[in-house]
């Protein structure tokens, strides 16, 4: 336990370069012949760990935060083709955008309305509930 001037200044604990975060308990010093003489306080100077937690907790913030990824702003699309046009006004396929400008991973499906109209001998609508 690291020994520190403590004061209790009529408000928070106080520790002698300034603010301090402790956890204790108090008990009363008894006299033989009356009531309490004082009290006996155990104080933990909990200070530095509350600073390395904190440190730790902003560590692991930053870290998150560096793998956020995210688009924003307009994005121009091809009312034809779907492609999208860059900030250097090149096209690129909508995938090839979501992969280069966000953590996102694109796969490939077809919906039902594109693999009836692609599709229509493989496709069969699925049977209505009588």
């Amino acid at each position: 336990m690291l020994a520190l001037a403590w004061t209790l200044r009529g408000g928070p604990l106080q520790r002698a370069q300034g603010r301090a975060m402790a956890a204790g308990m108090a008990a009363p010093l008894a006299a033989k012949a009356g009531g309490p003489r004082g009290r006996l306080m155990l104080l933990h100077d909990l200070t530095e760990r509350v600073g390395m937690e904190r440190e730790r907790l902003i560590g692991e913030l930053r870290a998150a935060l560096a793998q956020i990824r995210t688009l924003r702003g307009l994005l121009p699309f091809c009312a034809s083709c779907k492609n999208v046009r860059d900030t250097a006004g090149r096209w690129m396929p909508v995938d090839a955008c979501i992969r280069d400008h966000s953590a996102a991973t694109v796969s490939h499906d077809i919906c039902p309305d594109c693999s009836a109209e692609r599709y229509p001998s493989a496709y069969r609508e699925p049977e209505q509930d009588a």
